[in-house]
């Protein structure tokens, strides 16, 4: 049957409240307002408010937000803590050993620890002020392409009052048409959109395959007497137990405010086990001697899981389409052993939203024109991170002692 939809036009369309869409679309009002010029922009975002589907607890490396809002502490930027100190521990199933020599790409020292969701809802209010409408749960369900079947003109929203078996019942909402000349993807990884548009436009034609990590968290309420209480290091990452060296994954547990902290552990989809349990090592790592001491009398507040792209430079799609663009982890904007992507998604961002604004300025949105993106991301200090580690991911495939061969060899060759 044929469901008469509403359709709402836009200039530009941003699928996703995470800090990549946020950063994107307050870069482009911003420009915008220099230029004199004037857009209409929509956020769609599934969660019921901007921030509600982001679990507490990120180390970020403040530089793209100083590129975007040079006065973040004039504007209150929620930022719980700053890492004084970082710790890195190996650990076997009884004892740990604190490793002396930390990469550089997991110096943390001076860098921010926020809250995800608090930082997204501050950006979400930033946005806000500059006129871009945010529609929060309303989650994108499908592409909607033009008649050539390439050119992407919006998304469609979910429909509402659906019954079990896919039947409209007495309160059903049709989803909304959702039309724009340039529509932003920044879904995360593994997004259903982009899936679909991978399927139909081969974004990653001559890419290599993607790898994914899932990631467990928790938010933890701890006693006023706790580990961090003597003012030491707040920020610890670990490696070894439960997993051992394969498949790869690791600990990390970030001091925020309040006696809380952020606690997670990230396991490599590449295991060759099929019984293990990503909760299950999650549960051992927190019964560790070590770990456990320092959760002691702890309670949980918030509990969350999310898949991470891990595979670095060379799993990077295309990053822009005819009516279309792709940033964030939609894009695989992640520095893998930094455990560290808010502020590359960031700049995907801001850099998709130049690269708009020139579409704009020649009323050509077509891939060659989106592509300036492509050309600009190649020129960013975002480049030269990822890029940097690019190899890392593949490394960690390896077994025993070639995989510290290779680790060794790229830390030393950049």
């Amino acid at each position: 049957m044929d469901i008469e939809r509403e359709k709402i036009d836009f200039d530009v369309l941003f699928v996703g409240g995470g800090p990549a869409s946020l950063a994107g679309a307050i870069e482009l009002m911003q420009i915008a307002k220099k230029k004199n010029m004037s857009f209409e922009v929509a956020l769609i975002e599934k969660g019921a408010e901007i921030g509600s589907h982001v679990l507490s607890g990120a180390v970020l490396n403040p530089v793209a937000l100083k590129e975007l809002l040079p006065d973040f502490l004039e504007r209150q930027c929620p930022i719980e803590a700053t890492v004084r100190e970082d710790e890195f521990y190996f650990l076997t199933p009884e004892k740990h050993y604190r490793i002396p020599i930390i990469p550089r790409y997991m110096h943390n020292k001076g860098f921010f620890i926020i809250s995800l969701s608090k930082f997204t809802r501050w950006l979400g209010h930033i946005a806000k002020d500059l006129g871009i409408n945010i529609f929060p749960g309303f989650a994108g369900t499908k592409v909607l392409y033009a008649k050539d079947q390439k050119t992407i003109i919006g998304v469609r929203t979910g429909d509402k009052g659906l019954g079990k078996d896919g039947k409209p019942k007495s309160n059903f909402e049709p989803g909304i048409d959702l039309m724009a000349k340039v529509t932003v993807f920044g879904e995360g990884a593994r997004g259903n959109l982009i899936q679909d548009i991978s399927q139909k436009l081969n974004i990653f034609s001559g890419k290599m395959p993607q790898v994914f990590e899932t990631g467990v968290k928790e938010v933890i309420q701890l006693p006023e007497d706790n580990y961090f209480a003597s003012g030491r290091g707040n920020e610890i990452h670990t490696l070894g137990y439960p997993l051992g060296m394969n498949p790869p994954g690791g600990g990390f547990i970030y001091e925020i405010k309040d006696n809380k902290i952020a606690l997670g552990f990230l396991t490599g989809l590449c295991y060759e086990d099929s019984g293990l349990d990503i909760y299950d090592e999650f549960i051992k790592f927190k019964q560790h001697p070590f770990i456990a001491g320092i959760l002691k009398d702890g309670k949980v507040l918030e509990q969350g899981a999310r898949t991470v792209s891990t595979g670095g430079y060379f799993t990077i799609p295309e990053l822009a389409v005819d009516g279309g663009v792709f940033v964030g982890g939609s894009a695989a904007m992640q520095n893998t052993p930094g455990l560290k992507g808010i502020h590359l998604s960031m700049k995907s961002g801001m850099l998709a939203a130049e690269a708009i604004l020139t579409a704009f300025e020649k009323n050509n949105f077509t891939r060659e024109t989106l592509g300036d993106y492509h050309d600009l991301f190649e020129k960013s200090w975002a480049k030269k991170e990822i890029f940097e580690v690019r190899n890392f991911s593949q490394a960690l495939s390896k077994k025993g002692l070639i995989k510290i061969i290779h680790l060794g060899a790229q830390y030393v060759t950049k």
